[in-house]
């Protein structure tokens, strides 16, 4: 496991390797120690018990004796009479026991330090300056009263102790350097364990956020984590099962999706082809209602109005000069003599002249003017905004151009005109007044123009 760079806590790995360190250092040094106590305590307690043993034994022998009136005058301050009795029988009691270097007989007051007087050579050597390697034990020598007579004091050579304390010392030095190594050792292979363990889990880690949920987690040597892989594995396995099941959905949607797409373009298509077909349909019927309007507004033979539509026509006119106090006109044409014309050479002969004279009418028709046929060979003819002497011109002109007109080749026509003035009042007075006219244009001799509320016809 590689620790991040700016992360400055120690990885579990190493707080393990530490902690178990230290725990071993701590275990090891506290056992080393308590040993070493131990030991110790055992070793002086058993020179403690020979030395004073060895020193009671000295006072035995000396009490077996008969020198304790003297003995009793030597503590009282008097000097011994026999001293070197006394050295001898120290010298002695020293010989016999070889685990004591030296014997003193100590007055009552005495300090050890003045003990010099009756100690015996051996014992010098406490008060020089190798008596660290000595030690001192003193027992009271009483007599059969309990009274103190003396204190015996017996001296020791501690260099055994010491070696063995040494001994033991460095002994439990090895213990605990081993301890140290075997602590290290257990703790660099429970820490390269810790890795390891990490590692497999940072790497199924790896593996599952790439996408990969086919791969176990294998046994990784401890119970717990054992169980902890236990639990990932079967996180992967659902984890797995449900990205199956995912893609298997998504796969479906997909399909699902592509049969829409293909179901939205053939609906489209059909979609597109209704209303091809509904946009055709809607077109026919438009020009047939066209062709409808126009045929019920519309004569059939000469194209122009007829008498419903121009009716409608002056109605609607009719109600906007009112509005605008405006006036037209109204001129009414009639072919003269049509009914010779259709005994002579037929009824088709009649109709192609109607067709011409609406075409005649037709061409010299403005934008905001009308026409229909209003009879058999009647016209009327709607020019708004034209006085009676403007009409009266306008329709003297069409009476030439129609006098002009050779028909088949062969027949020749004249009509004749009415023209009244109409204010958007009335119509029908109006259109009656300009029929009036027309009769007597005809009464006047034919191809003649008839103004209305005129006396004479202007004849053109």
């Amino acid at each position: 496991m590689i620790a991040s760079p700016i992360s400055r806590t120690p990885s579990l790995a190493r707080r393990l390797f530490y902690s178990h360190l230290i725990c071993s250092l701590l275990v090891s040094g506290a056992v080393a120690i308590f040993l070493y106590l131990v030991v110790r305590d055992s070793l002086n307690d058993e020179l403690n018990g020979r030395m004073i043993e060895s020193v009671r034994k000295t006072v035995a022998l000396l009490s077996a004796d008969s020198g304790t009136a003297e003995l009793a005058s030597h503590q009282a301050g008097l000097v011994l009479q026999n001293p070197n009795a006394w050295q001898a029988k120290l010298a002695q009691s020293l010989r016999n026991q070889p685990e004591l270097t030296g014997l003193a007989l100590m007055q009552r007051n005495e300090t050890l330090a003045k003990a010099g007087t009756i100690t015996v050579p051996a014992l010098a050597s406490a008060g020089s300056s190798d008596s660290a390697k000595h030690r001192l034990y003193a027992i009271e020598w009483a007599d059969t009263d309990g009274r103190s007579l003396a204190r015996i004091v017996g001296s020791a050579d501690t260099s055994a102790l010491t070696a063995r304390l040494e001994h033991t010392r460095n002994l439990a030095l090895l213990g605990f350097i081993g301890a140290v190594l075997l602590s290290l050792l257990f703790s660099q292979l429970l820490m390269r364990q810790t890795r390891g363990l990490v590692k497999a889990l940072v790497d199924r880690f790896t593996q599952i956020s790439n996408g990969r949920f086919d791969v176990k987690l294998e046994e990784l040597g401890d119970p717990d984590l054992n169980l902890l892989g236990q639990a990932f594995n079967k996180m992967a396995l659902r984890l797995n099962t449900s990205l199956s099941e995912r893609e298997r959905a998504l796969t479906e949607l997909k399909n699902a999706r592509d049969r829409l797409e293909q179901s939205v373009k053939d609906r489209s298509s059909e979609l597109d082809r209704i209303n091809v077909l509904l946009r055709q349909e809607h077109e026919q019927r438009a020009q047939i209602e066209a062709n409808l309007a126009e045929a019920a507004a519309t004569d059939s033979l000469t194209k122009l109005l007829n008498r419903r539509a121009m009716l409608e026509l002056i109605s609607h006119v009719g109600q906007n000069l009112k509005k605008m106090q405006k006036r037209c006109a109204f001129v009414i044409l009639d072919i003269d003599h049509f009914k010779k014309i259709n005994d002579r050479y037929g009824h088709s002969q009649g109709d192609a002249v109607l067709c011409k004279i609406a075409e005649v009418i037709r061409l010299e028709l403005r934008a905001d003017e009308a026409a229909a046929r209003w009879g058999g060979e009647e016209f009327l003819l709607l020019w708004p905004e034209q006085t009676l002497l403007i009409a009266q011109q306008r329709a003297n002109r069409l009476r030439e151009i129609l006098a002009s007109q050779l028909i088949s080749g062969h027949i020749r026509i004249t009509a004749s005109f009415g023209v009244a003035e109409f204010d958007g009042d009335n119509a029908e007075s109006a259109i009656n007044n300009a029929d009036q006219c027309l009769y007597k244009a005809k009464a006047a001799g034919r191809n003649l123009v008839v103004i209305d509320a005129c006396d004479h016809p202007l004849i053109g």
